[in-house]
């Protein structure tokens, strides 16, 4: 594993850790849970579920003679709304395992983020990357988890229990420090 080292005479804070599906599974089940787009995503899954469940609820009704025929569909169309997000949190798992079998291979694997003066320095079994301190859109932490967003639908993933170098709450306070400096 290479080491990224573009600042010299100062002292860089970096994190060497490794991920597994399970780590990217965690990430999409935080994001579809708390981000907008995530929330987004779920209301117009429920919307179109509900709609077809309304739908499919419909036909069975068409042979009754009295108002109350809607209220079959309205519960039909209620329930699948209801069922849509636990539905799409258990097909997370599925989705990442798919994408990953497709040659979505960048979130698994060894990674190291390294604090330059400027940027933070991102390297992988898959290459590198730098993503200015003022650019990053959102640090979110979970017990197991540091997510750090730098788009505001992808992040590096970092697996607590999983580094194998460096201390993470250094790192994440040094990181607050540069993301504030950056936007001072």
């Amino acid at each position: 594993m290479p080491s990224v080292s573009r600042t010299v005479g100062a002292a860089m804070e970096s994190l060497r850790y490794e991920t597994e599906l399970e780590d990217a599974v965690a990430f999409n089940v935080f994001d579809v849970r708390t981000t907008d787009s995530g929330r987004s995503m779920q209301r117009r899954g429920m919307l179109t579920a509900g709609t077809l469940g309304a739908i499919a609820g419909l036909p069975l009704p068409a042979y009754m003679h009295s108002t109350a025929y809607l209220a079959f569909p309205v519960a039909a169309g209620i329930l699948a709304a209801l069922l849509y997000r636990p539905f799409l949190i258990s097909e997370i798992p599925k989705i990442v395992r798919r994408q990953h079998a497709a040659g979505g291979r960048g979130a698994v694997g060894w990674h190291q983020l390294t604090l330059d003066q400027l940027a933070l320095l991102e390297e992988s079994e898959t290459g590198s990357q730098t993503t200015k301190y003022s650019a990053l859109h959102r640090l979110a932490e979970t017990q197991d988890h540091v997510f750090l967003y730098i788009s505001p639908t992808q992040a590096h993933i970092i697996p607590r229990k999983k580094v194998t170098l460096g201390d993470v709450q250094r790192f994440l306070s040094e990181l607050r420090d540069r993301i504030r400096e950056g936007a001072g």
